[in-house]
């Protein structure tokens, strides 16, 4: 079954699907809300008819790891497609206790720079709340004070992107 195409299930995981498997580097705890925003995330790149949707969730072929450049390490984001402009579309998901995290950080700056050197659109997905603050503010409070900007913050309440930004070379 093509990624693209495939309807992934959002909400609470059941004991034992593919949303309740704990992923190292991420705690227990977080890893289930990880997966359901990586899961939107596919869906809405679907949406937006991305073909080569790529997702780094258990049954789905995962993105490719992306090249480091200069001090940035190599990583892998969350999920990827293609545009029907044929432009690369880097998602990153973050839960709301990842978000000032340093492997974030330095996500982050690398696939803005992957982006900005490839024309790519780097999106960030992230929970609509954050306790009692909005998870797109709390996101972009965090990217501002590192100099780093998303072309859109999508959150999967709302189901379309929150804060499209548009960025120029």
């Amino acid at each position: 079954m093509r990624a693209a195409a495939a309807a992934l299930r959002l909400g609470p995981p059941e004991e034992g699907s593919i949303l309740s498997v704990h992923r190292p580097g991420r705690p227990g705890h977080e890893w289930p809300a990880h997966a359901a925003l990586i899961a939107f995330a596919a869906n809405r790149l679907a949406a937006l008819g991305a073909t080569r949707v790529f997702a780094d969730i258990p049954h789905h072929r995962p993105p490719a790891t992306l090249a480091g450049l200069g001090a940035y390490p190599n990583a892998r984001p969350d999920a990827t497609g293609r545009l029907p402009d044929q432009r690369l579309v880097i998602v990153e998901v973050e839960t709301c206790g990842s978000i000032d995290d340093p492997h974030t950080t330095d996500q982050w700056r690398l696939f803005r720079a992957r982006a900005d050197a490839g024309g790519a659109v780097f999106v960030l997905v992230v929970p609509a709340r954050c306790g009692e603050r909005e998870g797109p503010a709390l996101a972009q409070a965090r990217a501002e004070a590192l100099g780093i900007h998303f072309d859109e913050i999508w959150t999967p309440q709302q189901g379309e992107p929150h804060g499209s930004h548009a960025h120029s070379h």
